[in-house]
């Protein structure tokens, strides 16, 4: 899983546009076809916060702004209580893990000015759901936080595949079967021939035959396109910050989870090239 880390490096600023945070509004529920299921969004923190500010940055002002719009999905209606318990505390990690506020709600809305121009830190993470049928449903989480006194922004994606019929979030193993060796070859061939990608050599090395585990996804997420299964590695996780996240396509005939086979058959598209 990926994770947003606040990072306080006191050697630079960035600034961070407000569109970087403009992430769509989630529904309140949608429920899947022919199903009990249902999804709400629970709001977990939402509004402006006053909270100290490192003196490097601030030698005339003790305190900032911390403006925060964080919302999670909760799932009800699945066959397997312990699975949906389980999936629920994973969306709650998700959206709680280095993004929020601290400090004491603030009154008003005019921010505290800085010396540097840079008035407040901002987070922000919802969710989406991707595809949503009787037989699988997928659901997306997203965040991005900056701190003031940060060197650069966080972005974080994670990717919930979950077989409806059973309440279960699909493995690796599950998705890919006997062909996981296949998936973990496909993926160091594609980083390692790609030359424009710039990565920790020594990491890919390690992970050259563990990219995907038959329970996780190491440094990554997977998520389900027109074009195949995407595994996302996070910033950091295989490459420096510089490289963003890094996209790996691995194609349909590799899945074996039928209702996700013939939903990639159905929908199958090509990327376009660039």
């Amino acid at each position: 899983m990926q994770k947003t880390k606040r990072l306080l490096w006191p050697v630079l600023l960035c600034v961070m546009v407000n569109e970087a945070f403009a992430l769509p509004l989630s529904p309140k529920a949608v429920p899947p076809p022919d199903t009990k299921i249902n999804i709400t969004t629970a709001t977990v923190q939402k509004g402006r916060f006053e909270q100290e500010c490192s003196d490097i940055f601030t030698p005339k002002q003790t305190n900032c702004v911390c403006v925060a719009n964080i919302t999670r999905p909760v799932i009800s209606g699945l066959s397997d209580e312990n699975a949906q318990r389980d999936l629920n505390n994973q969306f709650f990690t998700f959206a709680h893990d280095g993004s929020l506020c601290e400090g004491a709600p603030k009154k008003g809305h005019s921010p505290l000015k800085l010396s540097t121009g840079i008035n407040q830190s901002k987070t922000q993470a919802n969710y989406r759901i991707d595809i949503n049928n009787a037989h699988f449903l997928v659901i997306s989480q997203t965040a991005d936080a900056f701190f003031v006194g940060a060197a650069h922004g966080m972005h974080s994606e994670e990717s919930y595949i979950i077989n409806t019929q059973t309440g279960q979030r699909l493995s690796p193993q599950a998705i890919f079967g006997e062909h996981l060796d296949e998936v973990n070859a496909h993926i160091y061939h594609y980083l390692k021939n790609n030359k424009s990608l710039v990565l920790f050599d020594e990491i890919v090395e390690e992970q050259k035959n563990r990219f995907l585990t038959a329970q996780m996804c190491n440094g990554c997420s997977l998520f389900v396109t027109p074009a195949g299964i995407k595994a996302t590695f996070g910033e950091y996780s295989i490459g420096p910050y510089g490289a963003g996240q890094i996209d790996v396509l691995i194609p349909p005939k590799f899945v074996v989870f039928k209702p996700l086979r013939e939903w990639l058959m159905t929908h199958s598209k090509p990327l376009a090239k660039t």
